[in-house]
């Protein structure tokens, strides 16, 4: 299982962004110009979000993550209860199989 926690701050890096009515996606894709191989989102249950505090919690079970390997792009998008949408985040996401055995 695959988890991340994101802290989403205002600029002065102290106070929430207050995250209320707000739902949110994260695609992983092998490159920019390919279909996304795994999907996460608020509606589904993958991401989590605690308004108040402006913390996104992302989950991927094992049973999903466990297929996917190698070097994926991803980006968190927010789309607001206005309709605006804001990507927060983007970069890679190196999977590397079960070391410990």
């Amino acid at each position: 299982t695959w988890k991340h926690v994101f802290d989403y701050l205002e600029p002065d890096e102290v106070t929430p962004v207050d995250l209320t009515g707000v739902s949110a996606r994260l695609q992983l894709r092998p490159d920019i110009n390919a279909g996304f191989v795994e999907l996460l989102t608020t509606v589904s249950g993958e991401i989590i979000i605690t308004p108040l505090i402006g913390r996104i919690a992302l989950r991927l079970p094992a049973a999903r993550s466990g297929l996917l390997s190698g070097v994926l792009l991803y980006d968190l998008e927010l789309t607001y209860s206005n309709g605006d949408v804001e990507t927060i985040v983007a970069g890679t996401l190196t999977i590397v199989g079960d070391v410990t055995r």
